[in-house]
């Protein structure tokens, strides 16, 4: 039973809660606000955010990211050689993170590719080169200190958080991992002028309204 339509509760607009939620988020990542986070934020974590806010992956693409294996193209990954990240799965959130699991992404049209600068394809594989065998033993381009997957709490709590408290940045100005995906949605279409279909795909949005929400920020 609904208990909201039970007690003649009107029910928000799910559309229009995402809209707010969206232009919230990505109004709390302009660029001078996101390179005061990367300034405070660890170096061994650095490489995470500038990753998050330059391919507007979801956290648990992002989480689920191995480096790209053509002999299972399935699985996706990032491939160093093309500069480009295969989005083929995400980690699926539980109610218990530790029971978190690899799945497909949000929906079909989360199965996407996205293009990456040269720049930052070579940070990537200077980076995971440069891990201890043990930490690369799952291929994860994004491990934990012990070789396994990441979990998403931990990247909030051990990254975004830490940064905060360290930059003095009001609560209320502070952005969620979500909002580097804001952030590169912003970035895309002033770069490409609105092309509003293009940032579609490349977010992995299964519909157009989605997208949209970006026209008003």
């Amino acid at each position: 039973m609904n208990v909201a339509v039970t007690a003649g509760i009107e029910k928000p607009d799910r559309h229009e809660v995402w809209k707010e939620t969206t232009e919230d988020g990505a109004a709390k990542v302009d660029i001078e606000t996101l390179q005061k986070i990367l300034d405070h934020v660890e170096p061994q974590h650095k490489l995470k955010v500038v990753f998050a806010s330059q391919t507007g992956l979801r956290v648990g693409e992002q989480l689920a990211l191995k480096v790209y294996d053509p002999k299972k193209p399935l699985e996706g990954g990032v491939d160093f050689k093309t500069n480009q990240v295969f989005v083929r799965t995400a980690v699926k959130r539980t109610r218990n993170n530790s029971d978190a699991f690899i799945g497909k992404p949000k929906s079909e049209k989360g199965i996407r590719t996205v293009a990456i600068t040269p720049d930052l394809s070579l940070m990537l594989e200077e980076e995971y080169k440069n891990l201890p065998d043990f930490r690369k033993a799952e291929g994860w381009v994004f491990p934990s200190e012990h070789g396994t997957r990441c979990l998403n709490c931990h990247w909030r709590e051990r990254i975004l958080y830490r940064a905060y408290e360290a930059t003095g940045l009001p609560r209320k100005h502070r952005p969620t991992w979500h909002s580097l995906r804001h952030a590169y949605a912003t970035v895309l279409l002033t770069k490409r002028g609105g092309d509003f279909i293009r940032c579609m795909e490349l977010m992995g949005h299964a519909d157009m309204k989605t997208t949209l929400i970006y026209k008003h920020i």
